[in-house]
């Protein structure tokens, strides 16, 4: 398996904004699932290439669709890799294969709106940051959608996916960074990474470079959430 989220490539761009829960906008706490659509059984590409922050995207986008519309939306790794073009890769070739600047990702997604068509229906998506160490903020992001989780461990750490649900280990490799998908908050947590579903233990926070909320620019939800939806889409364009 692959890795690729280059986790200092630049600054956040002014366009991410901080999650800021209006005391108007109070969510239950408690534990939301996005893991009820099935995981995919295929890694996107992402076990022969540094597609991890576009597999993931488009991870998003086939839960959210399925949430959306009722049914699961067909996704394969020719239409990941198209867009991991984005960054210079040759999807033929397979030359470039560099890995992502996640900054970049979320901006090339936040200006183009028709990048995932499933129902010719997509909205522009915003984004803000959330602190994965205030359970309040990490409960009320993950009801609206699933989360963008940057990791950061060790080559051998990341290479072993089922030993997440325990806490960090020690290796002597060099440290990777890695963009999976948080689909449960809770005691446990659970990330989709390489086409399947893993067990997260909060023990491994330290672990968590960044979470990031991919939300659909509806004025309306960006209001109740206490966020600039104009000043979000001045930055993107």
């Amino acid at each position: 398996m692959k890795f690729g989220a280059l986790l200092r490539a630049s600054a956040v761009p002014d366009c991410v904004q901080r999650i800021n829960i209006a005391s108007t906008f109070a969510p239950q706490m408690g534990v939301t699932d996005w893991s009820s659509v099935p995981p995919l059984i295929d890694p996107l590409g992402n076990d022969a290439h540094g597609c991890c922050c576009y597999a993931a995207k488009w991870t998003w986008a086939r839960i959210k669709h399925a949430a959306r519309y009722g049914r699961v939306a067909s996704v394969d790794a020719s239409s990941v890799l198209q867009d991991y073009a984005h960054t210079g890769f040759d999807p033929v070739t397979g030359a470039n294969d560099n890995g992502t600047d996640p900054n970049d990702m979320m901006l090339t997604w936040a200006k183009d709106a028709d990048q995932l068509i499933f129902e010719q229906q997509n909205w522009p998506i915003v984004w803000a940051t959330v602190d994965p160490r205030n359970e309040n903020e990490l409960a009320a992001a993950v009801s609206r959608t699933p989360l963008l989780m940057t990791i950061e461990m060790s080559e051998a750490d990341l290479g072993d996916p089922d030993s997440w649900s325990g806490p960090p280990r020690t290796y002597s490799s060099p440290p990777a960074g890695h963009e999976v998908l948080l689909l449960r908050n809770g005691s446990m947590w659970k990330v989709s990474s390489w086409g399947r579903y893993y067990d997260w233990s909060p023990e491994r926070m330290n672990q968590v470079y960044r979470l990031d909320a991919p939300l659909e620019a509806s004025h309306t939800d960006f209001a109740r959430l206490g966020l600039d939806y104009d000043a979000a889409m001045r930055g993107v364009t």
